[in-house]
């Protein structure tokens, strides 16, 4: 959605963006909470899904003893199955770019010679408005060899956020001349 508007030399410009109806799928508190035999275990395997837990959102942990076939699975033994406990809702709503300028008045300009000055501010990236968990809803496509496999443009990563950073919040100041 773009707008913007200009009034006696001045102009604002906006751009939104935004994403209804995906899913994603956060992988990394899977990875978090997977462990994979790097570390101590975190308090959340105390409530995850047993015969004695049934009331939880947290799913069943395997371990070695648990089911031999699908610890076999994971080289140390323990893992966690892959389930829509870590699916999320993607929708998001950002203002992805803000520009404000002042173009100064004609009259001011010619005496010294110019034919135009315009100064601005230009701002990517300021908010985002998103139930999302992770660090960015705005995913693109994964080129991480993350649990949905290696290799840029993998058509089985698209949804699937294992962690990349969110696009940075940058300010900028311009000035533009004409001679």
């Amino acid at each position: 959605l773009n707008l913007g508007f200009a009034w006696k030399g001045i102009d604002l410009n906006m751009f939104f963006d935004g994403q209804f109806g995906n899913k994603i799928y956060n992988a990394l508190p899977y990875y978090n909470v997977k462990k994979e035999g790097v570390g101590n275990y975190l308090t959340m395997f105390k409530d995850s899904w047993r015969s004695d837990n049934t009331n939880t959102n947290i799913p069943r942990f395997y371990g070695a003893s648990d089911d031999p076939a699908i610890a076999a699975t994971d080289n140390n033994g323990t893992t966690w199955a892959y389930t829509d406990r870590w699916l999320e809702n993607g929708d998001f709503f950002r203002l992805k770019t803000l520009e404000l300028g002042y173009t100064l008045p004609k009259t001011w300009v010619t005496k010294a010679m110019l034919e135009n000055v315009r100064i601005y501010t230009a701002m990517e990236n300021l908010f985002t408005i998103t139930g999302y968990s992770g660090y960015t809803p705005d995913l693109g496509v994964n080129t991480g060899d993350g649990a949905t496999g290696s290799g840029t443009d993998n058509v089985m990563s698209r949804g699937c956020d294992d962690g990349r950073y969110p696009s940075a919040r940058t300010i900028s100041f311009g000035l533009q001349v004409t001679f």
